[in-house]
C-alpha cells in the first residue's frame, strides 16, 4: 500500500484508507433491517445507528450513482444503496502503521585499549523484565498525553528502521502481546497507582558506564505541540553487563561480541576529486588498525584505537558537568563505513557522515564526533515524575536529569537531543498549561468579579429603567384610555345610540349588505330584521313608485319586489278572531300570577273605502260584510265600509306591558248593539281560554257602544251599575269605561257649539277662552303660549284631536284666567281687559277640575302612577305649611262626581233651559268612567298591585293603530286594510306615524306576535288550503262534465254583440293560457285560421276587424262550448245579491258543472283541459264582474273620497 494514502476516519471499517486523488467515495448509514447482518460481517466494531460505511466496501452494482433520462445520465449529489446491499470488500485491511518490534542488543561493550572482556551471551543470558501492569480506576481522568496529536512520520527514521529489521539478528526478547500493548497504550482512561516506583538512575563510575540499562521505544510520537497522533511505546528492560576496562589485560584477547545497532547503508562510494581512494571496501584487519592508528589524526588526547576479533574501534571517555564519565566510540565496520556509539548506544547524527573514502575524511568524522556534545536531558518536577511513571516515556540519569527512553544521546544544536527536546517541550507546555490554567482561573475570577459588578450595574440601571418605564407605561395607559374613550365616543355603536330605532335598523341593514361577498351578484344572502322588513312592506304598500325609486337609487337597502310579494302572501288575510295572536297572548301569560293576567278589552271602529275584489287564492269575494262566522244573530248583507277591531292590553306597565290586536270584523256602518254584545262576550271568553282575565272594557262614546252597555246592564246614570259579572269566572267583575280622551274632546266641542253653558248652576261663557286667547296673541311673551286658532276655533277635523282639547283645559290656562281677573289695573286699557274676566271664576274652576281629572284617569307612566299613599289624603311634610293636607287623587274623582251630579240635577230642575258644559251622554260617560276607575283602583290595591296606571283603561293603542294604517293609506279599502293590519300588528312597537293624530307617543307598548312566527305558521298552510280548494272544484267539474258530452250545440237566440265579445274572449283565453295548445291534436281542435271559418259565421267579425296578424281565431266547437259556459255565468251574475255571497265562485262552478259541452281537445287531454277551460273562464268573468260592480256601485263614493282628500291637502 502506498504511503500517500491516509486512514478514512469517517468509515467504521478498521484501517479503511482514503482513495487516491480524483476518486470519489460516499458514506452510507446502516439500514435498520440490516443492522445485525452488517454487524456479523464486520466484527470487533462498535455498531450504532450513527455508524457510517464508505462505498469502497460494496459491489459496484450495489451503489446507485444516478439515473438515465432520455439516454442522458444525471448523477446524484449523494450516492444511494440498493435494497439488500451488503459490504463485501476490504473488511479486514492491514494496519497502515504496523507496530515495530525492534530487537534489543544481547550484549553491548565498549572496545578499546582499556576495555575488558565481558561474558558471552551464551554464558549469561539477558533477562527480560516483565513490565508493570497499570491498574484501572473507576474515576475517569483524562491525562495530557491522551490529547497529544500524532507527529508527522519521519521518512528517514522509517527508512533506518526498515534497514535494521532486515540486517539485525533476532533478539530473544519477550514482547507484550499486541492486544495488551494497545490496551495499555491507547487506553485514554488509564491511571497509575498512587505508590509510584522510584525511577532508576545510572551509575557514572567507569565500571558502571559499561553496564547499560537499555529501554528502547520503537516509535515514540513527537511530544511537541505539532504532534498529530500518538505512537506505540514498547519499554524493554535489559539486564546490564560488565564492560571490560583498559586495565584488565587478561581479557584483552577474549572475543567480544558486538551486535550492530545501525543498519548497513548501501551508499555508493564517494570520490573526492582532490584525493584518491586508498581503500577498497572490506572488513578492517590489523594492517588497517596500524595504518589508521598511525595516519588518522585524532582530535585530542584521550582517543585511542582498539582492535578485537576483527573489530576496529576508536574510543574516548568524556565527562559530564557533574564528573560522570561516558564513552564515545567509533566502530570501523568496513574500510569505508563507520558506526558511532555514545554512552553505549548507537547514534546516527545527521551532521556526521557514516562513510568515508580517505583517512582524512575518517579523521574529520572522529573530530566532528568528538565535538558533538552529549544530550543533557531536562529537569522535571514532581508532577512530571507522575507522568513519566504513568506512561514510561523516560528515566532519570545520575545527574538527576530526565532522559527519554529513546534518547539520541547527542545534541547537535543545543544541549538536548530531538527526543528529549520534544519531551521538554511537552513538559514546558504542561507547565505553561498549568500556569495558563492558574492565569485563566485568575482571569476567570477577575472576570466573574467584573461580571458581578457589571450585573449589579445592569440590575441597578434596569431597576432605574423599570421605574422610568413604569411611569411611561402609566402615561401610555392613560393616553390609551383617553384614545379608547375617544374612539368609543366616535365609534359606530356609540354614535348609533343617538339614533332612533328605525334609523338604527337602516344602518344595520347597510352594514349587513356591505358584508356580503362580491361573488353574490344578486345579494341573495341578505337577511333583514323583522321590523325593517315590516317598514319596507309598509312603504311598498303606501307608494310603489317611491319604493322603486329608493331601491333603484340605493338610498335604502330595501328588499326586492319578489321578497315583498312573498311576505304579503305569507300570512292569512281574513276577518274574525286571529288564532296566532291568541296563541301569542297565551305564551306571554304562561306562568304568571292571577293579578298579572288582568287585561283591558278595547274595541273601536275605523272607516274604510268600499271595494269588491276576488281573492285568487281562496276564490272568494273580499269587501262584503264579514264577521268570520262568529255570530248567531242574523246580519244584513252589504258592502263593508267599517272595520271593528278588538285588542287586549295588560294592566302592567314596562317591562311587562304589551298590547295585541286579536280580532277584526268587516261591518256595514257601525256594528249594531246586539252584535257588539255577542262579540264582546266571545272575546272575553277567548281571552280567558288563553289565560287572560278581562277586568275592563274600554270604548268610545258612540251610540252603539252605549246601547251595548245598556244591554249588558251598565249605566252612567246616578246610582247605575258600572260593572258586569265575568261570563266565565263569576268571582271577577268586568268594569266598563268610556274613553276619557273622547269625553274631554266631546266636552270641549259641546262648549264650543253652545258657547253659554252651566256647571253646578254657574254660567260659563266660551267667550272667556276667546278673550283670553285674543289678549295673549297680542303679547310677544304670553302666558298661554301653546294656544292657537286650532285650540279656540277648531274645524271638523281638529275637533277630533284630543291633544288640542287637553291643552285648552290645562292648569296653565286656568291660572292665566285667574291672573287676568285679579290683576291690578293702572290704565283704562287694563281695566277694560279685566272687565272681560269678571265672571270667570266658574270657568277657571271647571278648567282646573277637568285638567286634574284627566291627569288622574290618564296616567300612563311610572311618574303618573297611583299608589296607596297618593290615593288618599295625606298630611303635608314638615317643611310645608303645617295643618294643611295634600289632596289625594281619590278626592279629585269624588269632587268630579259631585260636580257631575249637581250639574245634571240643576239641568233637570231648570227644564233644560241652559245647557250643561257637556251633553247628557257625555256627563253620564264621565260618571261611568269615574265610578269604574274608583272601584277598579281599590280592587287592584286589594289584589296586590303596588301602583296603578289608569291610562291602561283608555283606547289610545287602538287610535295609534288606526293612525299607522292611515299613514300607509289614508282611505284604505277592506283588502288593503287587511294587508296593512296583518303587518302593523306584527311590529315590535306600535308607533304613531301620522301627524295630528288623536294620541301621542307618551306610552310605549309591545306587540306579542312576531313576524317569524307568522311566516312559519301561515305561509305553507295558505298554499296548501288554496291548492285543496282548486283541486276540489276540478274534481266536481270532471265528475259532471265528462258525462254530458253532445255532438252539437244548437244556436240559441243570443245577442250579436254578445257573440262577437265571447269569440274575442275565447281567442284571448287560448293565447293567454298556452298550456291548452301544447298538444298538436288539442291545438288543431280549438285553433283555426281566419280563412278556414265559414263565410256566414258572424261571431268572428270583431276579431277580424281588430287583428293585425297576432290575434287568435278559435274553432266553432270551442266557441259554442264557451258560449254555453257564458250563459250559465250570466244567469249567476243576474242575481242582484250574488256579490254578497262569499263563496260565489264555488256556487258558479257548481252551476257550470251541469252544462252540455262538445268533445274538444284530444282524447288523452280532454278531461283535464275541459275542466281547466271552465275554471279559467270563470276566473276571467269574475274579474270582469268585479270591475263592473266597483264602477256601478262605488264610483261615486270613490270620487267623493278623492275630492275630499284633495281638499284636505289644499287646506
Amino acid at each position: 500500500m502506498e504511503s500517500a494514502q491516509y486512514l478514512n476516519k469517517n468509515c467504521i471499517v478498521p484501517n479503511c484508507l482514503l482513495p487516491s486523488a480524483g476518486n470519489k467515495i460516499s458514506l452510507f448509514s446502516v439500514p435498520p433491517n440490516s443492522f445485525i447482518r452488517w454487524k456479523e460481517l464486520i466484527p470487533n466494531v462498535k455498531f450504532s445507528s450513527k455508524s457510517r460505511i464508505c462505498s469502497q466496501h460494496f459491489e459496484e452494482c450495489d451503489v446507485k450513482k444516478g439515473e438515465y433520462l432520455l439516454s442522458d445520465f444525471y448523477p446524484y449529489s449523494r450516492w444511494r444503496l440498493n435494497a439488500g446491499a451488503e459490504p463485501k470488500h476490504f473488511l479486514e485491511l492491514p494496519s497502515l502503521k504496523p507496530i515495530k518490534k525492534r530487537q534489543v542488543l544481547s550484549n553491548i561493550s565498549n572496545v578499546g585499549p582499556f576495555s575488558i572482556s565481558v561474558r558471552h551471551q551464551q554464558d549469561m543470558p539477558l533477562p527480560v523484565c516483565e513490565p508493570k501492569r497499570i491498574k484501572r480506576k473507576e474515576k475517569n481522568v483524562v491525562t495530557r498525553l491522551q490529547g497529544l496529536p500524532a507527529p508527522e512520520e519521519n521518512m528517514e527514521e522509517r527508512h533506518i528502521d526498515l534497514a535494521v529489521e532486515k540486517i539485525s539478528p533476532p533478539c530473544s526478547l519477550n514482547l507484550l502481546p499486541d492486544e495488551e500493548q494497545q490496551s495499555m497504550l491507547y487506553d485514554s482512561e488509564m491511571l497509575c497507582d498512587d505508590d509510584f516506583r522510584n525511577v532508576e538512575t545510572c551509575s557514572t563510575t567507569p565500571e558502571s558506564e559499561a553496564s547499560l540499562l537499555v529501554q528502547e521505544v520503537v516509535t515514540f510520537g513527537r511530544l511537541s505541540k505539532h504532534s498529530t497522533s500518538r505512537e506505540t511505546v514498547i519499554p524493554l528492560l535489559v539486564q546490564p553487563v560488565n564492560v571490560p576496562t583498559v586495565n584488565d589485560e587478561d581479557h584483552l584477547n577474549s572475543p567480544v561480541l558486538v551486535t550492530p545497532c545501525c543498519p548497513s547503508l548501501l551508499i555508493p562510494e564517494e570520490r573526492n576529486p582532490g584525493t584518491e581512494a586508498i581503500f577498497t571496501e572490506r572488513k578492517p584487519d590489523h594492517s588497517d588498525f596500524d595504518h589508521f592508528s598511525w595516519v588518522v589524526q585524532l582530535p585530542v588526547t584521550g582517543w585511542s584505537w582498539s582492535f578485537f576479533n576483527g573489530i576496529l574501534i576508536c574510543s574516548n571517555n568524556a565527562k559530564t558537568e557533574k564528573g560522570y564519565i561516558y564513552t564515545k566510540l567509533v566502530e570501523i565496520v568496513t574500510t569505508k563505513r563507520v558506526l558511532l556509539h555514545m554512552g553505549g548506544k548507537q547514534v546516527c547524527p545527521k551532521a556526521i557522515k557514516c562513510h568515508f573514502s580517505t583517512t582524512q575524511e575518517l579523521g574529520l568524522i572522529i573530530k566532528d564526533f568528538d565535538a558533538m556534545k552529549r544530550c543533557q536531558g531536562t529537569v522535571i518536577s514532581a508532577t512530571d515524575k507522575k507522568i513519566i511513571h504513568l506512561f514510561r516515556i523516560g528515566k532519570i540519569d545520575q545527574d538527576g536529569l530526565f532522559r527519554s527512553l529513546i534518547c539520541e544521546e547527542f545534541a547537535e544544536r543545543n544541549l538536548m537531543c530531538n527526543r528529549c527536546k520534544r519531551i521538554n517541550e511537552y513538559f514546558c507546555e504542561m507547565k505553561n498549561a498549568e500556569e495558563g490554567k492558574k492565569e485563566k482561573l485568575f482571569r476567570k475570577s477577575q472576570h466573574k468579579k467584573r461580571q458581578q459588578q457589571y450585573m449589579k450595574n445592569r440590575i441597578f440601571n434596569a431597576n432605574k429603567k423599570i421605574k422610568s418605564l413604569a411611569i411611561q407605561i402609566d402615561d401610555f395607559r392613560k393616553a390609551c384610555r383617553v384614545m379608547v374613550a375617544k374612539e368609543r365616543r366616535n365609534s359606530v355603536d356609540s354614535q348609533m345610540k343617538f339614533l332612533s330605532q328605525t334609523e338604527q335598523q337602516v344602518v344595520r341593514a347597510f352594514f349587513k349588505k356591505g358584508s356580503l361577498k362580491d361573488s353574490d351578484k344578486h345579494k341573495s344572502g341578505m337577511r333583514y330584521e323583522f321590523a325593517f322588513m315590516i317598514d319596507a312592506i309598509m312603504l311598498f304598500m303606501k307608494s310603489h313608485a317611491a319604493y322603486k325609486f329608493l331601491r333603484e337609487s340605493h338610498l335604502l337597502p330595501l328588499p326586492g319586489p319578489s321578497t315583498i310579494r312573498r311576505m304579503l302572501s305569507s300570512s292569512e288575510c281574513a276577518f274574525g278572531f286571529n288564532q296566532l295572536a291568541l296563541d301569542a297572548i297565551f305564551e306571554k301569560l304562561k306562568g304568571s300570577e292571577e293579578y298579572e293576567r288582568w287585561v283591558t278589552l278595547m274595541l273601536d271602529e275605523m272607516t274604510c273605502t268600499k271595494e269588491l275584489s276576488l281573492d285568487t287564492r281562496t276564490l272568494q269575494w273580499k269587501g262584503i260584510v264579514d264577521y268570520g262566522g262568529e255570530l248567531h244573530v242574523p246580519v244584513p248583507n252589504g258592502i263593508c265600509d267599517h272595520v271593528l277591531v278588538f285588542a287586549a292590553q295588560a294592566f302592567k306597565g314596562k317591562p311587562k306591558g304589551w298590547i295585541q290586536p286579536f280580532a277584526w270584523f268587516g261591518t256595514k256602518g257601525a256594528a249594531p248593539a246586539r252584535v257588539l254584545v255577542e262579540l264582546v262576550i266571545k272575546a272575553i271568553a277567548k281571552l280567558f281560554e288563553k289565560g287572560a282575565i278581562a277586568k275592563a272594557i274600554a270604548c268610545d262614546g258612540a251610540s252603539t257602544n252605549k246601547s251595548m252597555m245598556a244591554q249588558l246592564g251598565v249605566s252612567g246614570e246616578v246610582g247605575g251599575v258600572t260593572s258586569v259579572t265575568h261570563p266565565i269566572d263569576p268571582k271577577h267583575k268586568v268594569h266598563c269605561f268610556i274613553d276619557v280622551p273622547h269625553l274631554l274632546k266631546s266636552s270641549r266641542n259641546h262648549m264650543y257649539k253652545h258657547k253659554l253653558v252651566q256647571v253646578v248652576g254657574s254660567k260659563i261663557n266660551y267667550q272667556t277662552y276667546q278673550d283670553y286667547y285674543k289678549f295673549q296673541k297680542e303679547k310677544q311673551i304670553a302666558i298661554g303660549c301653546k294656544l292657537t286658532d286650532a285650540h279656540i276655533y277648531p274645524n271638523n277635523f281638529q275637533k277630533m284631536n284630543v291633544r288640542l282639547a287637553a291643552q285648552l283645559f290645562s292648569k296653565r290656562n286656568a291660572i292665566g284666567i285667574k291672573l287676568y281677573r285679579e290683576m291690578p289695573t293702572k290704565t283704562p286699557a287694563e281695566e277694560w281687559k279685566k272687565s272681560h274676566f269678571e265672571d270667570s271664576r266658574p270657568i277657571e274652576r271647571l278648567t282646573k277640575l277637568l285638567n286634574d281629572t284627566f291627569d288622574v284617569l290618564n296616567g300612563r307612566s311610572y311618574k303618573e302612577r297611583i299608589t296607596i299613599l297618593n290615593w288618599h289624603d295625606m298630611t303635608e311634610l314638615p317643611h310645608e305649611q303645617p295643618g294643611k293636607t295634600k289632596v289625594g287623587k281619590k278626592f279629585i274623582l269624588d269632587q268630579m262626581l259631585d260636580v257631575l251630579d249637581q250639574t245634571e240635577e240643576i239641568y233637570k230642575d231648570t227644564g233644560s233651559r241652559i245647557k250643561m258644559f257637556a251633553s247628557i251622554t257625555t256627563i253620564r260617560g264621565w260618571r261611568l268612567s269615574v265610578r269604574s276607575a274608583i272601584a277598579l283602583i281599590e280592587e287592584q290595591f286589594n289584589a296586590g298591585f303596588d301602583f296603578v296606571l289608569t291610562g291602561k283603561w283608555n283606547q289610545d293603542p287602538l287610535e295609534r293603530l288606526f293612525g299607522i294604517i292611515r299613514s300607509v293609506n289614508s282611505h284604505p279599502s277592506v283588502t288593503s286594510w287587511l294587508q296593512i293590519i296583518r303587518y302593523v300588528t306584527l311590529q315590535s312597537r306600535l308607533n304613531t306615524a301620522r301627524r295630528n293624530a288623536n294620541i301621542d307617543d307618551g306610552e310605549g307598548v309591545e306587540c306579542l306576535v312576531s313576524l317569524a312566527k307568522c311566516l312559519k305558521k301561515q305561509a305553507k298552510e295558505l298554499d296548501v288550503s288554496a291548492a285543496t280548494i282548486k283541486c276540489c272544484l276540478k274534481e266536481e267539474l270532471l265528475e259532471e262534465l265528462t258525462i254530458r258530452y253532445v255532438g252539437d250545440i244548437s244556436n240559441p237566440k243570443s245577442d250579436y254583440i254578445d257573440n262577437v265579445a265571447i269569440y274575442d274572449l275565447c281567442g284571448f283565453l287560448v293565447r293567454a293560457r298556452p298550456s291548452m295548445s301544447k298538444c298538436a291534436a288539442c291545438k288543431s281542435s280549438i285553433v283555426l285560421n281566419d280563412f278556414q271559418l265559414p263565410d256566414d259565421f258572424t261571431a268572428a267579425d270583431f276579431t277580424k276587424l281588430r287583428t293585425k296578424g297576432g290575434l287568435t281565431f278559435v274553432s266553432i266547437p270551442m266557441f259554442k262550448c264557451v258560449r254555453e259556459l257564458e250563459l250559465v255565468i250570466q244567469g249567476h251574475f243576474n242575481d242582484p245579491n250574488h256579490f254578497y255571497v262569499v263563496d260565489t265562485f264555488q256556487v258558479c262552478i257548481t252551476k257550470m258543472s251541469g252544462t252540455h259541452l262538445m268533445e274538444i281537445f284530444c282524447e288523452e287531454h280532454r278531461e283535464e283541459m275541459i275542466c281547466y277551460l271552465a275554471m279559467e273562464y270563470a276566473k276571467i268573468r269574475h274579474h270582469f264582474e268585479q270591475k263592473r260592480l266597483n264602477n256601478l256601485l262605488l264610483s261615486k263614493s270613490k270620487a267623493k273620497v278623492k275630492s275630499k282628500s284633495k281638499e284636505a291637502k289644499n287646506a
